[in-house]
């Protein structure tokens, strides 16, 4: 599996039902199917968050009326777990909980595949009991498991996952830490940029047209550039 970058799995744990693990395997053709408000939006809509997309941005296409923190992780042990493979071979996760205040995202890095015990306890009657996702940093690197710090900005999260070398580069005294986490987390090799995929992955996902949808990101890569 050498030179290849690969989501493998999303996992909700404690999400949209309390105390279970959802796990959506999408390292292949994944089919998503069921009757009308059955959730299937509502898992699409993780794909551009891994991405980096502004949780607001998301909120507002699809009128969500909750924030989209609140909507996906409404309590402390509410969590989302992104598996990925990396062109080394190496398998990581990003983790995304949500701020105190339920309004922002925030977000881990792990150096490490997914299993459930690193975050909860599955119980003799087979039901899961999740910690608090307060604790995770700490519950890990005593295990000997690399994390880094909690990311707090979307475009820090953003520019690591897209390995943003232009956004790096900015006061780079500031965000040295983040590019050491490009260089280690990042989806594509460290000299290869990822920039704006958030933009292309909502647009491929969109209901409505997607060649209009394809030309308003476009025109907003255009006027931010």
């Amino acid at each position: 599996m050498e030179g290849r970058y690969s989501l493998l799995r999303i996992m909700l744990i404690d999400c949209h039902i309390r105390g279970r693990v959802t796990e959506l395997k999408v390292d292949n053709h994944t089919n998503i199917s069921g009757t009308n408000a059955a959730g299937k939006t509502t898992l699409q809509r993780l794909l551009p968050l891994f991405w980096g997309e502004r949780p607001s941005n998301i909120q507002r296409r699809n009128k969500v009326k909750d924030p989209i923190p609140l909507f996906y992780l409404p309590r402390d042990s509410s969590l989302l777990v992104y598996e990925y493979l990396r062109g080394t071979g190496q398998i990581c996760q990003v983790l995304m909980c949500s701020d105190p205040t339920r309004e922002k995202l925030q977000y881990r890095f792990v150096d490490k595949p997914y299993c459930e015990t690193d975050y909860g306890t599955r119980m003799e009657d087979g039901k899961y009991k999740p910690g608090s996702v307060r604790d995770i940093g700490g519950n890990l690197r005593r295990k000997g498991i690399e994390c880094s710090e909690l990311l707090s900005s979307v475009q820090d999260y953003r520019a690591v996952i897209q390995n943003n070398r232009q956004y790096l580069r900015m006061n780079s005294k500031l965000r040295s830490n983040l590019s050491g986490l490009a260089h280690h987390y990042s989806m594509c090799d460290i000299n290869e940029s990822l920039i704006h995929m958030e933009k292309i992955v909502t647009a491929i996902l969109s209901k409505h047209g997607k060649l209009d949808a394809m030309r308003q990101m476009v025109a907003q890569i255009i006027q931010e550039n």
